[in-house]
């Protein structure tokens, strides 16, 4: 199982902590090249990701980061939501299994399922992994903040590139495509010892997940018209939600959503519903948003 740690500064709507084993594989070249990820549709120069230096691919050959994006128990699964399009139209994306190329270990495997406008479409694809990089915390700090005197875990930050497709044969399906980026803690000396670290410090805030935790931020391109749009989803998508809508969040003590956002797809958040366990694709509302 994986854990995370962060604070309730917003909404007490995060996963609970999950914690995850750590894996053993041999050593492999890094996976061949994954297109480049763009902010938006207009984007013309690509952003370059750096190359795996040689500790980073032993990192990646000795742990299993599967389980920061999808836990080994069913029941933790949990949607992640953000937008999609410039109308910033409401998306949930949910990974339902991550598994690792054992021989290039850069790589993972993904499945998964997203809903736009009720209408919900399984996806396979890739993470691939570019670059792990230390997050900005003392051993002291860390210790502290995991309330754990003997801890050894250390703060990172993983990034690299993900290509999910839509099913084909899907009305209005595409492919999405960007950037991934994760922050976790890692404890070698501990069978679970791998969590999303998610607290609200300045070294989170100042990681390239923005605070987010986990963030996914590309685009989605129509098999149908080869048209494109913006779209970006997290696991905490509040810090991300501010900068895609102005006034997203309001209140201080207990923070909710905006109500003029309803049009928008954000007047259900709070219905506790796993979609994804149904048919892999539902044809409910007929608003294809012309995807």
């Amino acid at each position: 199982m994986k854990k995370t740690f962060y604070l309730l500064g917003c909404l007490g709507f995060l996963a609970a902590c999950q914690h995850s084993a750590v894996k053993q594989v041999s050593a492999a070249d890094p996976a061949a090249d994954q297109p480049a990820p763009v902010r938006n549709a207009s984007a013309k120069t690509p952003e370059v990701l750096p190359v795996l230096t040689p500790e980073m691919r032993t990192f990646l050959a000795q742990y299993d980061l599967a389980e920061l994006w999808c836990p080994a128990d069913d029941a933790s699964i949990s949607a992640m939501n953000g937008f999609l399009g410039a109308d910033h139209y409401r998306v949930e994306i949910v990974l339902l299994s991550v598994r690792k190329d054992t021989l290039r270990p850069s790589i993972y495997y993904v499945t998964g399922k997203d809903r736009f406008k009720n209408r919900i479409t399984p996806f396979a694809g890739t993470i691939t992994l570019q670059s792990i990089n230390d997050l900005a915390i003392g051993t002291a700090e860390m210790r502290g903040y995991l309330d754990n005197e003997k801890s050894n875990a250390k703060g990172y930050t993983a990034t690299g590139t993900y290509i999910f497709n839509e099913e084909p044969a899907s009305k209005g399906a595409g492919t999405f495509s960007g950037k991934v980026v994760v922050d976790f803690s890692l404890d070698p000396n501990l069978p679970d010892g791998l969590a999303l670290f998610g607290l609200s410090i300045p070294a989170t805030e100042a990681s390239a997940t923005r605070g987010s935790i986990s963030l996914f931020e590309g685009t989605w391109r129509s098999y149908h018209t080869n048209g494109q749009k913006p779209v970006i989803w997290a696991y905490n998508f509040l810090p991300i939600a501010s900068e895609v809508l102005q006034d997203f969040s309001i209140g201080e003590r207990e923070v909710s959503i905006n109500p003029k956002y309803a049009r928008l797809g954000w007047n259900e958040y709070w219905t506790n519903e796993e979609w994804w366990a149904g048919p892999g694709t539902s044809t409910a509302q007929a608003a294809t948003d012309n995807l």
